[in-house]
């Protein structure tokens, strides 16, 4: 239904003071990542990155009257969004995505989002960069990325997984 919240847990059990955050996003979420996507921030500076049908949106949470878990309440602010369609192609129904230093970049993260019909779009930071069509996808499956050799893997129609480096899909 597009609600998101954000709780602070303080003790064991549920409490409504533990409730941070409450924003109606008027789009279904099908997924949060959160990470260093917002460009000229510092290093430390995580924001929300969220993945609905057609449209990829990035937000910060910003304490407003105090710092921290003393704040007064927090607001979302929108950093960038990018309309999936009009960047990837008008059919590109987000599925999942990814996230991560992709190509060794350090000190930022990137966002690839792969689509019903198996094509993944990669954003770096605000700017989207590509899209490129996976082999032998027909329905998508789960994608992780893997920092360590720099690549994501994911599982083809066939069932066999499958492992892309990003400078090659670049």
């Amino acid at each position: 239904q597009g609600m998101l919240r954000i709780y602070f847990p303080r003790q064991r059990g549920y409490r409504i003071e533990d409730l941070m955050l409450e924003k109606a996003l008027e789009q279904p979420i099908l997924q949060l990542e959160a990470g260093r996507f917002v460009p000229n921030s510092s290093e430390q500076a995580l924001a929300l990155a969220v993945l609905h049908p057609r449209k990829l949106a990035v937000y910060t949470v910003e304490a407003v009257g105090g710092t921290g878990a003393e704040a007064s309440y927090y607001e979302l602010r929108k950093a960038f969004e990018h309309g999936l369609a009009e960047v990837a192609g008008r059919h590109f129904t987000a599925c999942n995505m990814a996230t991560g230093p992709f190509g060794n970049a350090y000190g930022r993260d990137f966002i690839a989002v792969q689509s019903m019909d198996g094509r993944l779009a990669v954003f770096e930071q605000s700017s989207f960069a590509f899209v490129r069509t996976l082999n032998d996808v027909l329905v998508p499956g789960p994608i992780c990325y893997v920092s360590k050799v720099d690549a994501f893997v994911t599982c083809n129609s066939n069932r066999a997984v499958d492992c892309y480096k990003y400078q090659v899909l670049a």
